[in-house]
C-alpha cells in the first residue's frame, strides 16, 4: 500500500519501536470510494431484476459464506 501511494510510515519521535501508518490524500480519496460501495451495491440489487426478499436471502448466504471462511482461516 505504500508502493502504490495509499499510506506513509513514520517513526515514532517518542519511540523508536513504534510506527505510525497514515493515509494519504489518495489513501483517503480510495477510504470514501470504498465506504460508497455496500449502499451503491444495495441499490443496484434493489433496482435490477431481484425482489427484497432475494436480496435478503442472498445477505443471508454472503454471511454464511463469510462465517464459514473465517473459520476455515483459523484452522
Amino acid at each position: 500500500m505504500e508502493k502504490e501511494g495509499y499510506i506513509i510510515r513514520q517513526r515514532s519521535e517518542t519511540d523508536e519501536r513504534k510506527v505510525i501508518l497514515r493515509l494519504t490524500e489518495t489513501g483517503v480519496a480510495l477510504k470514501e470510494q470504498a465506504a460508497s460501495i455496500p449502499q451503491k451495491l444495495a441499490a443496484s440489487l434493489l433496482a435490477g431484476p431481484l425482489s427484497t426478499t432475494e436480496v435478503a436471502e442472498l445477505k443471508r448466504q454472503l454471511c454464511q459464506l463469510i462465517k464459514y471462511l473465517s473459520e476455515e482461516e483459523g484452522k
